[in-house]
């Protein structure tokens, strides 16, 4: 047995085994995205909405209320309800639209993280779609 060449086949064997593992470590791992809403997110978000759906108080200022955000309209306090129920550390935006389309603008919204959006869809003459943001502060 030719004992230069099987010494010379496990080294090789073993570099390319430290090359993979060096490798393998020093790449960076992508981290999982979270898909799901935090619990304390969805509590927050389901009191809002069934506080709008059932307080006729509410509805009739969601109905009059014209395109944009929910504190536009001064004699309806929605962005007041929405900021009691916003969970501690999370803020928090709303938009009343006409339209399925998102009628505020994009500025608004901190697009470089997780928005947690929930929406009711109310009807009456003119219909109108009511959205509540949720992200966390920074």
């Amino acid at each position: 047995m030719n004992n230069k060449g099987f010494i010379r086949t496990l080294e090789s064997i073993s570099a390319i085994i430290l090359i993979l593992a060096f490798i393998y470590f020093i790449l960076p791992q992508a981290t999982p995205q979270n898909t799901t809403t935090p619990q304390n997110v969805k509590t927050a978000q389901n009191n809002i909405i069934n506080e709008l759906l059932y307080n006729d108080n509410y509805r009739t200022c969601i109905f009059q209320a014209n395109n944009g955000n929910c504190h536009d309209n001064n004699d309806c306090n929605l962005q007041e309800l929405i900021t009691e129920n916003t969970p501690y550390g999370y803020e928090a935006a709303c938009e009343i639209c006409n339209q399925v389309q998102s009628c505020i603008p994009a500025e608004q919204l901190p697009l470089d993280k997780s928005l947690y959006v929930n929406s009711i869809y109310l009807i009456r003459d003119q219909p109108k779609i009511l959205r509540v943001y949720l992200w966390e502060q920074e």
